[in-house]
């Protein structure tokens, strides 16, 4: 069990801006004797000892944890988390971040979330699931655009398609369907009502069953300017939201969350991690569009508070909100102009690791 006074090795799972995040506060923590990432980045490389092993290769990751005399480990990928990461690690008493493999079906199925929703009351757009091509198309049809189709499984945050025509719901369908655009992913689709309003983000850190929120963010997911084009796995944010008020914030956490959580232990999937839930502001009300079983905040690639942190943990403590002073891993200060960006992201940016550990110099080895 982790106490305050440990001194941890840390292994830190990824290789994006949410995972650099992880790694600049670990970094800075007294609380960490060593850190790893895998398989991180460029700029990553500069704080941690960046490790050839890919975030889906279990079996990789859980030999190189017993080898090295891993104490912690922070999962920060949903592909890691859907194939049992944090089980596989908790199997061998190395306590890990982020939630099991069946509270990941969150993330995993959109279906199964729209389907604990209903379950369990709680707000959500009204859908319809399919796994057949012909009886996919003859409701889109019946209910006319504009509407909304997505992908079932993992599509890095790309399978959505916000359809404003008939034409282009069908033309999402069959892309999913047939295997061409999301392959397993998309062999069933989640087909729901389309809900105008702003779309907001709300992060909270759970384990289980207690609740502390974190802040929320507004993400930009078109791939043009003007809200046009594809949705894709993000475009940038900022964080926090003036529309998510302390009197919403309550609303949310009353009406979803806890509920949420509720449901998941009832279903026997306990939740632990940071869940967030995307919401649509509508003019009848919130309705809960989708909670995503990422374990880590995934919009800190772009994100920026108020109180000039990298990440947006701290940011809703001038709102009077809960706030999760990161103790644990260390705070997330911005570097200043003269350190960032990194030496490795300017230096090596276009350089290939070659082999397996990188040792160099003021950084961690083994």
């Amino acid at each position: 069990m982790l106490t305050p006074s440990s001194a941890l090795k840390v292994l830190v799972v990824g290789s994006g801006g949410r995972e650099h995040a992880l790694c600049l506060a670990a970094h800075r923590s007294p609380l960490c004797a060593a850190l790893f990432c895998a398989p991180g980045n460029a700029g990553i490389d500069d704080l941690a000892t960046c490790i050839d092993i890919a975030a889906d290769d279990i079996d990789g990751l859980v030999t190189f944890v017993q080898e090295h005399g891993i104490t912690f480990v922070i999962v920060g990928p949903e592909a890691a988390l859907v194939l049992g990461l944090v089980d596989r690690l908790e199997a061998i008493g190395v306590p890990a971040f982020g939630p099991s493999q069946a509270a990941a079906e969150l993330e995993k199925s959109k279906g199964f979330m729209k389907d604990l929703c209903q379950k369990y009351s709680i707000p959500t757009a009204r859908y319809a699931r399919f796994d057949n091509l012909d009886k996919a198309r003859d409701w889109i049809r019946t209910q006319g655009a504009p509407i909304v189709v997505k992908a079932d499984g993992l599509a890095g945050g790309k399978g959505v398609t916000v359809a404003m025509t008939e034409d282009a719901a069908l033309n999402a369908v069959e892309q999913a369907l047939n295997g061409s655009a999301f392959g397993a992913a998309g062999a069933e689709v989640v087909i729901e009502d389309f809900m105008d309003g702003e779309e907001v983000s709300f992060f909270v850190l759970s384990d289980g069953e207690q609740v502390l929120p974190l802040t929320s963010a507004q993400d930009h997911k078109r791939l043009n300017d003007g809200d046009h084009g594809p949705n894709t796995g993000g475009m940038g944010c900022y964080s926090p939201t003036s529309l998510m008020t302390p009197a919403l914030c309550e609303t949310v956490l009353d009406r979803i969350i806890q509920p949420t959580l509720a449901a998941m232990k009832a279903e026997g999937r306990p939740y632990r991690g940071v869940l967030y839930a995307g919401l649509i502001l509508t003019a009848e009300g919130r309705n809960w569009l989708n909670t995503t079983s990422v374990s880590v905040i995934p919009n800190a690639r772009r994100s920026a508070c108020g109180r000039n942190r990298i990440c947006s943990l701290c940011s809703m403590q001038q709102r009077g909100v809960i706030c999760l002073k990161p103790t644990w891993i260390g705070t997330m200060t911005a570097p200043s102009s003269s350190s960032w960006p990194p030496r490795a992201t300017r230096e090596k940016l276009s350089k290939t690791h070659g082999s397996q550990v990188s040792n160099r110099r003021n950084k961690t080895t083994m």
